[in-house]
């Protein structure tokens, strides 16, 4: 197990319903193993902790067809950068995507927060969602306002 130094919530603030199925063993927070991950049809995690699944491709057991999907919340308002960790990290092998991807965000909300003017130039601030709204085929129709249908 790989042992987690960040935490959102001290332990006694986590509700006992959710404590047998969250990163914290025997009062302490770890990042579990394949073989415990591999227990599961769906994990929910934040993107840090999906950065950290991401080592687990170097793992000879790790099966990047494991999970069928790999959603993706809140993704107009992170950077394309690290919307991709998860992609990486939970559902693709050597040239492959093994995983259905699905991006949720709504693009009304906050835009992706950089605050280095340099990264800001080279066009980091723009989100993966934004990206693929600018392809022919999920951009809107000029005259309809319609989505490409196809």
């Amino acid at each position: 197990m790989f042992r987690m130094y960040a935490k959102s919530y001290k332990s006694r603030q986590i509700c006992d319903q959710i404590k047998p199925i969250c990163n914290l063993f025997n009062g302490e927070y770890h990042f579990p193993s394949l073989t415990f991950l591999y227990q599961f049809r769906a994990i929910v995690c934040t993107l840090a902790t999906a950065g950290h699944f991401s080592r687990a491709c170097e793992d000879s057991h790790f099966d990047a067809a494991h999970f069928s999907h790999v959603i993706i919340d809140e993704c107009t308002s992170i950077t394309e950068s690290v919307t991709l960790i998860p992609i990486e990290g939970l559902c693709t092998s050597y040239n492959r995507i093994e995983s259905s991807i699905v991006l949720a965000g709504d693009p009304k909300q906050l835009d992706a927060v950089v605050i280095s003017n340099n990264a800001i130039n080279l066009g980091f601030k723009t989100s993966f969602m934004e990206h693929l709204f600018q392809r022919r085929l999920y951009k809107r129709d000029p005259i309809s306002g319609e989505y490409n249908q196809k």
